[in-house]
């Protein structure tokens, strides 16, 4: 699991060198880990001026996924609302961690992809919310 991007996007880098540092931490996996699959996810949105960032970055990472090796899976609909704002109710009080229901909704989307990458069953939804 590759959950990457989001302070370097927070810190000002730019979309293009933060696309490229993701493209490198891969590359150094698969010359390390040759027979290992990645599961990489979408930076979550976060609240402040940097969505714009965050999207140009996630619209990049579907191409670096081959769907064998290196899996995406994007989380943006699911933190974020139609509007584009940030769904808080997942979120603490810095509005870039997620919460104990943020966590839930993140391990429900992403347990069958690392499932699916280990040869295993994936576990049944979650009844409780």
């Amino acid at each position: 699991m590759l959950m990457i991007g989001t302070n370097n996007v927070g810190r000002g880098e730019s979309p293009e060198d933060t696309v490229l540092g993701i493209k490198a931490v891969l590359a150094e996996l698969k010359q390390r880990l040759p027979n290992t699959k990645v599961v990489l996810c979408s930076i979550l949105p976060r609240a402040g001026a940097i969505m714009d960032p965050i999207g140009k970055v996630n619209a990049q990472l579907p191409a670096i996924a081959d769907g064998k090796q290196v899996i995406h899976v994007d989380l943006t609909s699911d933190f974020q609302n139609a509007d584009g704002s940030l769904k808080e109710s997942l979120f603490g009080g810095d509005k870039v961690h997620l919460n104990c229901e943020g966590y839930r909704v993140w391990f429900e989307k992403v347990e069958p992809l690392v499932a699916g990458a280990l040869g295993e069953t994936p576990l049944p939804p979650s009844t409780s919310k």
